[in-house]
């Protein structure tokens, strides 16, 4: 699955490859999470 772009970081939260772990979503997606692992 494709992540959307972060909002307002300057660090990448994942590279090519990774997935971001649902603890480190909130930090770079404020609201509600676009989906769950």
């Amino acid at each position: 699955m494709q992540l959307p772009p972060p909002v307002r970081t300057s660090v990448s939260p994942s590279r090519a490859g990774e997935k971001v772990s649902r603890s480190d979503l909130p930090q770079y997606f404020p609201g509600p999470l676009f989906y769950d692992e």
